[in-house]
């Protein structure tokens, strides 16, 4: 399970290098939520991903880049 966890969070992080917008990386995050096992964890790190839908269209890029990044690597700690 380590390795999917770890795969599902690598993919993130590289749609994130390719200058994806918020709401697009929201959808993604819906899209492939499966992957990761069903706990509060999880239950956090969707409420999470459904905030991102209110910044919308801007381009996660500069300091937003590295809000989320920091975001999802706590996420990504929770699960190790």
């Amino acid at each position: 399970m380590k390795a999917e966890i770890y795969e599902f969070f690598k993919d993130l992080y590289n749609k994130i290098e390719e200058d994806i917008k918020s709401i697009d990386l929201r959808s993604y995050i819906e899209k492939i939520r499966d992957k990761l096992p069903s706990g509060p964890v999880l239950h956090n790190f969707m409420k999470y991903a459904q905030s991102l839908k209110e910044k919308g269209k801007e381009v996660i890029v500069g300091s937003l880049k590295d809000e989320i990044t920091k975001k999802l690597k706590s996420f990504e700690e929770k699960y190790s």
